[in-house]
């Protein structure tokens, strides 16, 4: 079974983006759930210190008084966003507490609005935080707590009774007369976080989908429809070298632009060919006249024999056992300063291992332009020689990218004899 550049690649592609989405979705939950908790405990802190202030100026046996405060922690409730905000005069025997004053929010349970109000008296209510604030913590204690009005997360704080000293121009405080509680619904925080963060995941997956779109898209059209049309061209004249030729379209001046063009010159070339033997009368002429076209077309595709660049210099030599043949050698210098370099031999003699021998080294040349590995050039080379090859024919090949700086060479071999280092 064929598998083709473009669909290998896309199932590389795809886990990728869903595992990468997946890492930045869970980033951004636990960062985006962090900052909400830490907002609601900044909240009701601020609250709490507030509505110490506010309940310090009023008379707790004063129903008047009261009812004010009840106005001003309604407010409260309104501008932070709270579910309620109350003070209550703890029993520290009885570990009971006692509402004196009572605001609710729009997250307020019926149940709450029902079961809170001044004057009402909760047994075995009173806890470790509201103790402490009690005995005279400024500062706040922070309590989380599930209870029938839903998830919440608490600050208490101390309410002193102050006056006015005029001598000193200031308020001082006579003591802790009782508590005030601010409360956020957790609940609600979170359902408000859980929607916004739908609509996180809904844009993320939408977006990812339409870059991937895009990506499969000019991947088909820009690389794998190319080199598809290419090869099979090129295999199309293997299997059947009678057939007519059809020129392969030349767009822009890349390199599926420069093999289109070798692939064209070397078809005009084989056609040139069959125009002229077809006007000889003896079949040792038509041989000769193809050996000759054939062999100038396989020299034509390999690089010069001699040509040096900074400090490296290189020197090949081929001569066929027969005029024709496949073997070939191939360098390049890459962009990065790296020599590349490639050996093979097709199986058999002739034209058919000659043309077999054309469409490899153009592949190893369109494979090496690309910078890919010794590795991966002779990965992607082997399938694309693989794919439309009905006469069986195989090649062993060596390449080897060199760099002069490090003085290395990384190389794979395919089938191929052993490299030789040639020294003194």
């Amino acid at each position: 079974m064929k598998k083709s550049i473009f669909l290998k690649n896309t199932l590389i592609l795809l886990p990728l983006v869903i595992f990468l989405n997946l890492i930045v979705l869970i980033i951004a939950y636990k960062i985006i759930y962090g900052i909400n908790f830490d907002k609601c405990v900044d909240t009701v802190s601020s609250s709490a210190k507030l509505a110490s202030d506010f309940f310090s100026v009023y008379d707790p046996d004063d129903v008047l008084d009261l009812q004010r405060s009840d106005e001003n922690f309604n407010e409260l409730c309104e501008i932070f966003d709270l579910a309620y905000v109350y003070a209550v005069k703890p029993d520290l025997e009885k570990l009971s507490e006692t509402y004196l004053s009572i605001g609710f929010g729009k997250d307020a349970t019926e149940e709450a609005r029902r079961t809170r109000y001044i004057g009402v008296e909760v047994q075995g209510k009173l806890n470790p935080q509201q103790i402490e604030a009690f005995n005279g913590n400024r500062n706040g204690t922070i309590r989380y707590e599930s209870n029938q009005f839903g998830e919440t997360v608490i600050c208490y704080m101390p309410v002193y009774s102050r006056y006015y000293d005029s001598k000193k121009q200031d308020f001082i405080d006579r003591g802790i007369i009782s508590i005030v509680g601010a409360e956020i619904s957790l609940t609600a925080v979170m359902e408000s976080f859980q929607q916004r963060f739908n609509i996180v995941v809904a844009l993320t997956i939408m977006l990812s989908v339409i870059i991937v779109c895009m990506v499969i898209f000019l991947f088909r059209h820009q690389v794998a429809r190319p080199v598809r049309l290419i090869s099979g061209q090129m295999s199309g004249f293997l299997a059947d070298k009678n057939q007519k030729f059809k020129r392969l379209e030349v767009k822009g001046e890349d390199e599926f632009a420069q093999m289109s063009i070798a692939f064209n010159r070397m078809a005009d070339d084989i056609e040139n060919y069959v125009q002229r033997i077809s006007v000889l009368t003896k079949e040792k002429h038509m041989q000769e006249a193809e050996l000759t076209i054939a062999r100038k077309i396989q020299m034509g595709l390999l690089p010069p024999v001699s040509s040096s660049q900074g400090t490296m210099s290189i020197n090949a030599y081929m001569l066929p056992a027969k005029d024709v043949g496949g073997d070939l050698y191939d360098y390049q210098y890459l962009d990065n300063g790296n020599l590349f370099m490639a050996v093979a031999d097709v199986s058999g003699k002739g034209i058919s291992a000659s043309l077999f021998m054309a469409r490899a080294i153009t592949l190893i040349q369109q494979y090496a332009k690309i910078g890919y590995s010794p590795a991966r050039i002779l990965a992607e080379y082997n399938n694309a020689l693989a794919d439309n090859n009905p006469n069986g024919m195989f090649i062993t090949t060596f390449v080897g990218i060199y760099c002069p700086d490090t003085a290395q060479l990384t190389y794979a071999n395919a089938g191929h004899n052993n490299p030789y280092l040639v020294s003194d």
